[in-house]
């Protein structure tokens, strides 16, 4: 195995970009013997939520005794997160393996995939040949034309909250977005959602013309009980006293979500107990989701990428804290709606650190930091693996620090965050 040639080859893909369109997908999974028919999928479409709502039914599903794949994008912490198998990480060996295969069969028959489409179908083979009993699948982006929806054997699809993102891609209304995220239905097959109003109106027009069920998940009829820095206790339907240590008032909607899609997945056989679903949804961890990385001084970081998500995790940080001011470590790529994000999150600003993602679509941290001075708050520029230790050296005991936006810069603020509060408690 020339691992070298490996690696380079898929970073020469990678600079392709993406290209919708499933043809592509097909022609790959179809050299590599479509292994997706293999496989029972839920399959996970929405502009926010995906993740969290991916973590809670895959953690359940493992409790319960299913070999449960979880495929997802962005990672955060490691590349190899993107693949897991009851939370396992899929061993760089067996990746590269199964990448050199793909290659060759790339290299033989003339095809030519985006970076995407290859890891789609690599995840595929390796959950076909680890013999998964289920796979809960993420799309990457949109929904119909996406990579992940040459599947034909899924089981439920789970449409969470939508918002307006990729907009030049997807469409310029809530409507025209959710139409391209209500792709994944499919017919006969449930679908499940939290969303109301005209994004459900799309969605059920969809699902009459799949002839596919439609579940309602009214996160407003979820009783909470208590919140608090270590976790939400609430209950929602048949489920009583849930728990729940992922933090933000977002999400509840994304564990009532995950709850009635377990259900649906009962009433199609799964052996799924009311005690596993409590435990599972307790032990649920997703990083980079308003997730505490450090406890002194206290230091939160939350992958909020667009304008919706930006003030889902306002309110929930004003939940917690009220209007206590914070620092705040910023980092956004350029196609986001970032003027519309700060818009959110500047109101909780004490000062900023503005960072630069590791990303070829990474907005430069010094555009950022003028903006925001021109906002009138203070603001200086960073790297993305010095920012953390600079809030920590600059903040008082009584501080918090918010480290927000883009998930391709958070991972190295959680690494050092978390060498940090472990140092500190040796």
């Amino acid at each position: 195995m020339d691992v070298n040639y490996i690696k380079n080859e898929i970073e020469r893909i990678s600079k392709k970009g993406s290209v919708f369109g499933l043809k592509s997908t097909r022609d790959l999974a179809k050299a590599c013997g479509n292994p997706q028919n293999s496989l029972k999928f839920v399959h996970i479409a929405g502009t926010n939520g995906k993740g969290s709502v991916l973590a809670f039914i895959s953690t359940v599903l493992s409790l319960a005794g299913y070999k449960t794949g979880r495929y997802i994008s962005p990672s955060v912490t490691s590349y190899f997160e993107k693949y897991q198998i009851n939370g396992e990480y899929i061993t760089e060996e067996k990746y590269l393996s199964l990448a050199e295969y793909i290659l060759k069969l790339c290299r033989e028959k003339k095809l030519s995939p985006t970076v995407f489409e290859l890891e789609t179908v690599l995840g595929f083979l390796w959950f076909k040949k680890k013999g998964c009993d289920i796979v809960v699948l993420e799309t990457g982006l949109g929904g119909e034309l996406d990579a992940t929806n040459i599947i034909n054997t899924t089981l439920l699809s789970v449409i969470t909250s939508i918002g307006l993102d990729h907009r030049n891609i997807l469409g310029d209304s809530l409507r025209e977005i959710a139409a391209a995220k209500a792709g994944i239905i499919k017919e006969g097959i449930p679908v499940c959602t939290a969303e109301k109003g005209e994004v459900l109106d799309v969605i059920k027009k969809k699902a009459e013309e799949k002839n596919s069920p439609l579940y309602m998940a009214d996160s407003d009829k979820a009783l909470v009980k208590s919140r608090t820095l270590k976790g939400t206790v609430f209950d929602f339907e048949e489920h009583k006293n849930i728990k729940i240590s992922l933090l933000g008032n977002y999400q509840i909607k994304n564990a009532a979500l995950a709850l009635k899609s377990l259900d649906v997945l009962r009433g199609l056989g799964y052996d799924i107990s009311c005690e596993q679903i409590a435990e599972g949804m307790k032990k649920t961890k997703w990083q980079g989701r308003m997730e505490v990385i450090s406890e002194k001084p206290l230091f939160i970081c939350d992958g909020c990428h667009n304008p919706q998500g930006a003030k889902a995790a306002r309110k929930s940080m004003e939940g917690l804290f009220g209007d206590k001011k914070l620092i705040i470590i910023f980092g956004v790529l350029k196609d986001k709606d970032y003027r519309g994000i700060l818009k959110e999150i500047l109101p909780m600003a004490k000062r900023v650190i503005a960072v630069t993602p590791k990303n070829e679509r990474g907005l430069k941290a010094e555009i950022l930091c003028e903006i925001i001075k021109n906002e009138g708050i203070s603001c200086k520029t960073a790297e993305t693996e010095d920012a953390a230790g600079l809030a920590l050296k600059e903040a008082g005991a009584e501080d918090i620090i918010f480290a927000c936006g883009s998930l391709s810069y958070l991972g190295d603020v959680i690494s050092y965050g978390k060498s940090k509060q472990n140092n500190n408690n040796k």
